[in-house]
């Protein structure tokens, strides 16, 4: 597996063994795949905004699922090296938005609900909607930079309006008894700064906020540090795979 597969994870995620070896167990059973999608547990992160956040991201892949997953624009995946191909290093948001996407549309991909990352981000109200407001405006100048039109980012922010809320819901339909009171309405508003976040990738205001959004991402970033440190000693994940894959 080390030479023919790459795993890639976000910085924030814990694996634990039994899931690396049921990546193993789904590429030693010879299958004709090329990727293969990493579910989403949120076991930890338990606050309504917490919950929220990771509904807007995972909600289509919390584990357990029923069937194959649908495409989820997060980083955790495996994927069989051959079909990373050997061209020059990628540019920002290529992996997720171009080559990981291209990949899972031919349509090889297989998975289990034994394989998922442990998603730890712990937030309060205003570093939630900040930090999804900035995640959705760079994904925007991402798409720019990356050739997409001004139309199709726009495009993508209707749907968002539209779609995405019902989407969402939909997916944790049958599972809402094992979320806190109030996630619902929260995870409504997330929807709504991240449609604010693709509507203006440039804009003076959100110039403006991005120290104060640099600030409450670094308080974000050594909470989640806190809490992966804890988790780890605790022996409930890992963050290192080297050993592993």
């Amino acid at each position: 597996m080390r030479k023919h597969w790459v795993l890639v994870l976000e910085e924030h995620s814990l694996i634990s063994e039994r899931a690396i070896s049921a990546i193993r167990a789904v590429v030693d059973s010879g299958a004709d795949i090329d990727l293969i999608p990493i579910l989403g547990k949120n076991l930890s992160s338990t606050s309504p905004w917490s919950w929220a956040s990771f509904l807007h991201g995972f909600a289509p892949i919390w584990a357990p699922i029923n069937g194959l997953p649908p495409f989820s624009l997060v980083t955790a995946v495996a994927v069989r090296r051959s079909v990373l191909g050997s061209e020059p290093p990628l540019a920002d948001g290529e992996w997720e938005l171009r080559l990981i996407p291209r990949i899972f549309s031919d349509g090889k991909i297989s998975y289990s609900n034994a394989i998922y990352v442990h998603h730890v981000k712990p937030l309060n109200a205003a570093s939630c909607l900040l930090v999804n407001f900035h995640n959705a405006r760079a994904c925007a100048s991402l798409m720019l930079k990356l050739g997409d039109t001004t139309e199709r980012v726009r495009d993508l922010a209707r749907r968002v309006y539209r779609t995405r809320t019902n989407e969402l819901l939909t997916a944790t339909g049958g599972r809402r008894r094992e979320l806190p009171r109030g996630t619902l309405w929260r995870l409504k508003l997330v929807v709504l700064r991240k449609l604010l976040g693709y509507a203006s990738p440039d804009t003076i205001w959100a110039r403006r906020v991005h120290a104060q959004t640099r600030l409450i991402a670094r308080c974000v970033n050594r909470a989640t540090r806190r809490t992966v440190r804890g988790l780890v000693q605790n022996g409930i994940g890992s963050r290192s795979v080297r050993r592993a894959a």
